[in-house]
Order: C-alpha cells, then sequence, then structure tokens
C-alpha cells in the first residue's frame, strides 16, 4: 500500500506540475493578443486560457481545493517565465542522461504502477483510479497521452533545473529564489495593472 502512494502520488505530482508551472509555447504570431511581458517574452490571452482550462480540469476531478482567479493564473504563468529567464542567465541545463530521465518520467511512473498492480504489491483500485485521473485530466485539456507525456517531461526538467539553480546559484536557499521570483512576479503584475493580491 505504501508503495501504491508513492507512486500515486508521483503521478499526480506529474499532473499538477504540468498544470500548475509549465510555460505554454512560444505563441505564433497573431495566436492571441498579448496581456503582458513578463522577462521579454509576452504572455497572451491563449496562455491565460489555457492555464484556466487547466485549473477547470483539476478542479473537476477534485484534485485542486479552487479555482484561482486570473490574477493567481497570471501570476503562475510569470514566475514559469521569470524562472526560464534565471535559468538563461545562469547557464542552468541538464546533462542528456538528465533530460532522458525527465522526459521519460511519466512513462516510468506509470510503468512502475502498471507493474505493482500485476505483482499485487499494491491495491490495483486505487491504482487504476491514479491512472484515470491522470487520463482524464489530458482528456479535458484536449491532449493525447504522448502531448501529456512529453509536458510532464518538460515539466520534470523544470523540476531538476529549478533545484539545480538553488543549488549552485543560491547556495541551496530554495527560499531566495522564491521571494526573488515573488517579488518579480508582483512588479510585472503591477506594471501590467494587476495591483497587489
Amino acid at each position: 500500500m505504501k508503495r501504491w502512494l508513492l507512486m500515486g502520488a508521483a503521478v499526480l505530482a506529474l499532473v499538477l506540475a504540468v498544470s500548475l508551472g509549465l510555460r505554454s509555447p512560444a505563441p505564433a504570431p497573431g495566436s492571441g493578443d498579448k496581456i503582458l511581458t513578463a522577462a521579454g517574452d509576452p504572455i497572451t490571452r491563449d496562455e491565460l486560457e489555457e492555464a484556466r482550462r487547466s485549473a477547470r480540469a483539476l478542479w473537476d476531478l477534485g484534485a485542486a481545493q479552487s479555482v484561482p482567479d486570473d490574477r493567481e493564473l497570471l501570476a503562475r504563468i510569470v514566475r514559469a517565465h521569470l524562472l526560464e529567464a534565471e535559468f538563461e542567465e545562469h547557464g542552468i541545463t541538464l546533462t542528456p542522461e538528465e533530460e532522458s530521465q525527465a522526459e521519460n518520467s511519466y512513462a516510468d511512473t506509470r510503468a512502475a504502477i502498471l507493474a505493482a498492480i500485476e505483482g499485487g504489491s499494491t491495491d490495483p483500485n486505487a491504482a487504476r483510479q491514479t491512472l484515470e485521473t491522470v487520463q482524464a485530466y489530458w482528456e479535458a485539456m484536449g491532449w493525447t497521452e504522448e502531448e501529456y507525456a512529453r509536458r510532464a517531461g518538460e515539466s520534470m526538467m523544470v523540476s531538476m533545473k529549478k533545484a539545480r539553480l538553488i543549488e549552485t546559484v543560491y547556495a541551496g536557499d530554495g527560499a531566495a529564489l522564491e521571494a526573488e521570483l515573488d517579488a518579480e512576479t508582483e512588479q510585472v503584475l503591477a506594471e501590467a495593472g494587476y495591483g497587489a493580491s
């Protein structure tokens, strides 16, 4: 049972990571009106709309306790852009092996859950429910499983780079990075007319 809880938590963490922190691809010209700019990148209405759909899907699936308002969603998007800019500024990269590990994170977790079901080391109904929740999320977003897996891999890469950034630039002080991102996010939102939270 304990093993299932860890694997189920890993899959649900991937769902939340994909939905909360993943920056959308750069918008194609004319693909949405720019709302604001963060770290030199435009944030568009399309990007905000995808964040709304994601937040609503998580709420509908019972994986979120509330649906954030547009300001909170914009704050999350801005933070993702600012974090990417930090990676670029400090030359934070992953090795090819780390990239491969991240790219395969969803498939590896899913395979481990299925193996645990077959091996009898987990509650099969609870494990299947976890996998069904993930599938319901990607379907609600209009994605294929492959698209979800790609986004989960990208999200895992961001998490790995963030850990490396904290370790190498912030001397292990994650709170310092968070405080910097909070302050910069509030500045971007205030400059765009989104006031204090």
